[in-house]
């Protein structure tokens, strides 16, 4: 159907004549939806939340839907609203209920503390192991520095002189050079190599140096760094001629993961330590969708392998956008992210294979919804056709904002007309004696309150009623009658203010309802 029939159609569902409740099955169809949607949605548990426009694949029922919530006031339009901040609050969720945080300054935190935490107990575990080394080793121990004194000495030759080395290079090279042993007469008899103790002091200040720490802070560290790999090295020959060799590659080993965890806090929050995970983690995201996996391999790599799933699941905010005041998920951004992950298989897998498996299909099912959800909003008619087709639609907002009931309650199985009667429609049960007041010319203050009233919870119980007996009890009537939304609405309509009047009119309607449902049905 056009979205002109379309239209026409609803008009007469609303119009409580002969055909609404034909009219309304021909709605239900066509707004039925697409089967992958629905259960997509079900499984995420937020097909309640969800408008037919939402689910249903069909074009011209998105126009449809669109033009009626484009009416001023429209209740369809505030429900879609509603159900969408609804949805946006279950994607956050998700990101929870995979161990996520969608507070990116706790996850920044949390990652910064852990890491912190990690280099300090690999810094006194390794002090640990060097001060059993101390004292296993005699401190007199001596033994040559040779490795990082002729890695000095080049540098000397190539910078023209020892006087144009740098302060930490100097100093390496004063303490660890062999020095003369001389005989009462002055003459040279041997050269006394540096003891343990000191090569030990010289490589803790190097060590100091390459963190930016200690007499040498200042020093370069990629210098530092270089001198303390040749110590280690001239260090470790000597414990391992005392027969130390494995204790100290223990101490060595726990220094070098000390040092690579360093180095990942480095390229996570720069040289300073002072920069924030998340710019890298929400560059790195937005990077997927484009086919560029690496910022993000570069980023989990340097975290944590026990973190990474928390990460992963965090930078999921920066997927999922922001699209109302409160952040709820943004389904424009959310689709087209995922579509360009998928157009990548390195880019998916760099986030996938860091999520559980249920992670990966809610996320695929969120983009099935979302997808659809960016067609159904994204729709438009030309302000003419608007007008053409609102002309037709007065009085629609109700049945549209409650047609999903009927579309979703048919894709199991549940006759539509058995479905309408359950929810109160118009043309079948007892809304049809409201929709009077809904046709051409009615004011739109009464048909908001008509709409309101329809949707109250005195009324929906009113409807059931009238669905399973033959007359509703007075208590429930009386309910009604007194209920905030039906006196607005009589308001409206200028009904007469007496109670008992406004009680027969209810009970009126109920019974031009049944009759009207009976003639339908034969």
């Amino acid at each position: 159907m056009t979205t002109t029939e379309l239209a026409q159609t609803a008009r007469t569902a609303t119009g409580g004549g002969m055909g609404a409740g034909r009219a309304t099955e021909v709605l239900a169809t066509q707004a039925a939806p697409d089967p992958k949607v629905l259960e997509a949605a079900r499984r995420l548990k937020i097909e309640g939340y969800l408008q037919p426009d939402h689910l249903t694949s069909n074009q011209a029922y998105r126009e449809l839907a669109q033009a009626v919530k484009s009416i001023p006031g429209s209740q369809a339009r505030a429900a879609e609203l509603t159900g969408l901040e609804a949805v946006g609050k279950q994607a956050d969720d998700l990101i929870t209920q995979i161990g996520g945080m969608t507070d990116l300054s706790r996850m920044n935190q949390a990652v910064r503390t852990n890491l912190s935490q990690t280099v300090a107990n690999l810094e006194r575990r390794a002090n640990t192991a060097y001060d059993d080394l101390r004292q296993n080793i005699p401190a007199q121990t001596r033994g040559p520095a040779d490795n990082v004194l002729a890695f000095v000495e080049q540098r000397a030759l190539d910078l023209d002189g020892p006087k144009n080395l740098s302060p930490l290079e100097k100093a390496v090279r004063s303490k660890l050079s062999p020095k003369e042993i001389k005989d009462d007469a002055g003459n040279v008899i041997g050269m006394r190599q540096p003891t343990y103790a000191l090569i030990d002091d010289v490589r803790r200040d190097i060590g100091a140096a390459a963190r930016q720490q200690g007499a040498f802070k200042d020093a370069d560290t990629g210098l530092a760094k270089r001198l303390y790999a040749l110590i280690d090295d001239d260090q470790f020959a000597l414990a391992e001629a005392a027969g130390r060799g494995e204790q100290y590659r223990l101490a060595k080993s726990l220094v070098s993961m000390r040092k690579g965890i360093e180095d990942d806090m480095i390229s996570l929050f720069g040289r300073e330590l002072d920069q924030s995970l998340v710019t890298k983690l929400s560059t790195a995201t937005t990077a997927l969708s484009k086919g560029d996996a690496d910022k993000l391999i570069k980023v989990l790599q340097a975290i944590p392998e026990d973190m990474r799933q928390m990460v992963a699941a965090s930078a999921l905010n920066t997927a999922f956008g922001k699209a109302t005041q409160n952040g709820a998920l943004n389904f424009n951004t959310y689709a087209n992210w995922y579509e360009g992950l998928l157009q990548n298989k390195q880019a998916y897998a760099a986030l996938m294979n860091n999520l559980p498996q249920p992670a990966r299909k809610a996320l695929s099912d969120l983009y099935r919804v979302s997808n659809n959800v960016r067609k159904a909003t994204r729709e438009r008619i030309t302000t003419g056709r608007i007008q053409a087709v609102q002309q037709e639609l007065q009085g629609a907002d109700t049945l549209l904002s409650n047609i999903f009931n009927v579309a979703k309650r048919a894709a199991v199985g549940i006759p539509a007309e058995a479905a309408t009667t359950a929810v109160g429609l118009p043309g079948a049960g007892i809304a049809s004696g409201l929709t009077a007041a809904l046709t051409k010319g009615v004011k739109p203050e009464v048909l908001k309150a008509a709409d309101e009233l329809i949707s109250s919870p005195e009324f929906q119980r009113l409807a059931v009623e009238g669905a399973t007996k033959t007359t509703p009890s007075q208590s429930t009537i009386r309910s009604v009658a007194l209920s905030a939304a039906f006196r607005r609405f009589a308001d409206a309509a200028k009904m007469p203010r007496e109670l008992s009047w406004r009680e027969r009119w209810l009970v009126q309607s109920m019974q031009a309802a049944g009759q009207f449902d009976q003639e339908n049905q034969r």
